[in-house]
């Protein structure tokens, strides 16, 4: 049977599907920033409206709409969203950041159920995070997008939305999102992340707002008599916990990331320096870099580096920073909460945090809070409006 496709119904199943696709194991980029461009009274006027799903009842009960997500003591029974099939007639190609399959799309039995569930053949290119704005830049260049592409921040973005993207705005602002229950369940904050110049470009993955966590290789701590939860007195006691981890002699280091992306920003917290920008009382705002406690984060991480407690290679060999934590080249790796909440349950070794003090001791340090989406988000790429069976233009 032939379909004719709609942008509209591409739309409502499609992107919610590219989205979650997009980022499965997506891990090794710093601390979500938004790309959001414009004035919060234009981000109001297009925000797309609230509506929670409703699912499972949950045991502890969030906020859906500022990005605290409903807790379940056990698994909840599931329900159906519904959505697909999708009844395309063609191929959707997507361009993602992630974890490349292993396994062949015609040996893979996932990639198979998942065509079978939305009735269409997803053809997909994903790259590694480390690896995709130079990838992403590549694809601008010749005109060779997918269908669902993840946005990813280059020189002249918002111009490279306009030729190269669908605006989604009349779409998804306001209620028009209640067509899509799936989307409109999406935080509200979240969609700050998909906003650029008034107009609203795709859809994010929506990320707990709690920040980033220090995970602990319970493993290697607990060889050492150190609790995987390690409860630290101040600053110094952050330092010689990443001295005694370190055994160069066995090739392994304290931590292994770009310091500047994930050490200096706990280092921030510790010293009770502000997240971004701080405002004094006459409205003056002042950015974080400009803030004497970054300054002091830098001289802390520079020593450290020094000190041989971070991986030699924690720059030149982006890919690898997860695989060195799950292999225990690393003892710490800090990430978003989600995917602490991952490695503690399914991990072959017990995986901890390290809750940073105030630097100078007296209690834990202040944390800031995290972008409420990934960075980058998916979007679709600009054609006809009114698809025939060709399905991607």
């Amino acid at each position: 049977m032939v379909h004719s496709v709609t942008r509209r119904s591409l739309l409502g199943a499609s992107l919610a599907a590219g989205a979650t696709l997009a980022f499965a194991g997506c891990q090794t980029t710093g601390p979500g920033t938004t790309p959001s461009q414009g004035s919060g009274s234009e981000a109001a006027a297009i925000r797309p409206s609230y509506v929670a799903f409703d699912g499972p009842k949950p045991d502890l009960v969030g906020d859906g709409a500022t990005g605290v997500p409903n807790g379940y003591l056990s698994y909840p029974e599931p329900v159906s969203i519904g959505g697909v099939p999708l009844n395309l007639s063609a191929p959707v190609e997507v361009f993602a950041q992630g974890v490349p399959s292993p396994t062949p799309r015609d040996r893979n039995q996932w990639w198979k159920q998942w065509e079978t569930d939305l009735g269409v053949e997803l053809k997909m290119t994903v790259v590694d995070s480390t690896q995709y704005d130079a990838k992403f830049q590549t694809a601008i260049a010749g005109n060779v997008l997918g269908d669902l592409t993840q946005i990813s921040t280059v020189p002249q973005l918002p111009q490279v939305l306009e030729k190269m993207f669908t605006d989604l705005t009349p779409y998804l602002s306001g209620d028009n999102v209640k067509k899509y229950p799936n989307l409109a369940n999406m935080p509200s904050s979240a969609w700050d992340m998909c906003m650029i110049d008034g107009k609203i470009w795709g859809v994010t993955n929506p990320r707990i707002v709690a920040g980033s966590v220090l995970m602990t290789r319970g493993d290697i701590l607990q060889s050492k008599g150190i609790d995987l939860m390690p409860d630290l007195s101040d600053g110094q006691a952050f330092l010689d916990l990443c001295k005694e981890v370190t055994d160069k002699s066995k090739g392994v280091f304290a931590i292994g990331q770009v310091p500047q992306n994930w050490t200096v920003p706990l280092i921030v917290e510790a010293l009770g320096g502000p997240n971004g920008w701080s405002v004094d009382g006459a409205g003056n705002w002042k950015s974080a870099y400009e803030d004497p406690t970054y300054e002091k984060a830098l001289e802390i991480v520079t020593q450290m580096w020094a000190d041989g407690v971070i991986h030699p290679n924690s720059y030149t060999d982006l890919s690898s920073t997860a695989v060195w934590f799950d292999s225990g080249v690393t003892a710490l790796f800090a990430q978003n909460i989600a995917s602490w909440q991952g490695r503690a349950a399914n991990a072959d070794f017990p995986c901890g945090a390290v809750v940073m003090p105030k630097w100078d001791g007296g209690g834990k340090a202040a944390k800031h809070l995290g972008a409420p989406g990934y960075g980058a988000p998916v979007g679709l790429k600009k054609t006809s409006d009114e698809r025939s069976t060709s399905c991607c233009g």
